[in-house]
């Protein structure tokens, strides 16, 4: 009978001992899941950072105005604005894959002023017709809403804004 008894605690133990090793893998995979997170926020941020960079360039704001004018632009100033345009995309496109996995709030709607912006829509809505079809759906569907909704009056303005600030900065 101690035998019996014996081996009922033992099964018993073993049992917690299961139990507890279970827990211990859930909460490891909950934080292992949660630095994923945390990681893929940093590297969104450190895309919009470049983007960032690039567009506080005086050279830039002149450019995008003048392309939102719908001036003729050289290849190089072209070159420049497709770079531009394309670190925007990138970040766009990692952002909206973070909120398809949800590890980043649904705040899709508000890329159209900034799309608007970066893509002057005489100067884009030829490149596009070109690139669309080498991006994700999600940022097609973000970049034709963007095109598609009415101009925002204030861009040019932004984009005057934004040139006498950065030109008093040199």
């Amino acid at each position: 009978m101690n035998t019996t008894k014996l081996n009922d605690w033992l099964q018993i133990a073993a049992s917690v001992g299961v139990i507890a090793g279970l827990l211990l893998v859930a909460y490891e995979v909950r934080i292992s899941n949660r630095i994923g997170i945390e990681q893929g926020n940093a590297v969104a941020l450190e895309r919009w950072e470049i983007y960032q960079q690039m567009g506080t360039s005086p050279e830039l704001a002149n450019l995008l105005v003048r392309a939102h004018e719908g001036e003729e632009l050289s290849r190089a100033e072209a070159v420049m604005l497709n770079n531009y345009v394309d670190q925007l995309l990138i970040a766009v496109g990692f952002d909206l894959q973070l909120i398809e996995h949800e590890t980043l709030s649904n705040i899709a709607g508000s890329y159209v002023g900034i799309l608007q912006m970066a893509m002057p829509k005489p100067y884009f809505e030829r490149r596009w017709e070109v690139i669309g079809s080498f991006y994700s759906d999600r940022v097609v569907a973000a970049v034709d809403a963007a095109l598609a909704a009415p101009e925002q009056r204030d861009i040019l303005a932004y984009l005057d804004y934004i040139r006498g600030a950065t030109n008093q900065l040199d």
